[in-house]
């Protein structure tokens, strides 16, 4: 199983975010399901940040599909601890709206931090992601 944590800086007009990142939400939650991966994802209204984890050809396969998207730039992969057992399994994608608290975790990722504290922060906002999820009802067409 294959893991990837990034971050990135949202390029969606704020007008009309609600409706973009809800659409971009359900279509991943299908893609995600078919592809046998799971995951979480933060918007902050700036920024976004995303775990995937699967098998890695699948992965790789959406992380070339984001990594393609227009409506984000500058993304930037980060180091994530890989596991042997799935963090979000019970989520295609989880995800639990705009949250601006979590902005000032992932904001940090694009500046230089020495590499031990980068693998910290990065277990941090891993952290923050799974309260999140945790916070809010499985959808039943998950």
């Amino acid at each position: 199983m294959k893991s990837i944590l990034y971050v990135s800086r949202s390029l969606i007009p704020q007008a009309i975010a609600d409706g973009e990142v809800n659409s971009m939400v359900s279509s991943a939650r299908v893609r995600n399901r078919s592809l046998n991966i799971t995951g979480a994802l933060i918007y902050t209204g700036v920024r976004f940040a995303q775990l995937l984890e699967g098998p890695s050809t699948s992965v790789d396969q959406v992380m070339a599909s984001i990594e393609k998207d227009i409506r984000h730039e500058r993304i930037v992969i980060l180091p994530v601890f890989q596991k042997s057992v799935r963090r979000f399994s019970t989520w295609a994608l989880a995800y639990a709206g705009p949250s601006l608290y979590v902005d000032r975790h992932i904001k940090r990722h694009f500046q230089n931090l020495p590499e031990e504290e980068r693998v910290e922060e990065c277990e941090r906002l891993v952290e923050l992601m799974w309260a999140l999820s945790q916070s809010i009802p499985v959808p039943s067409t998950l």
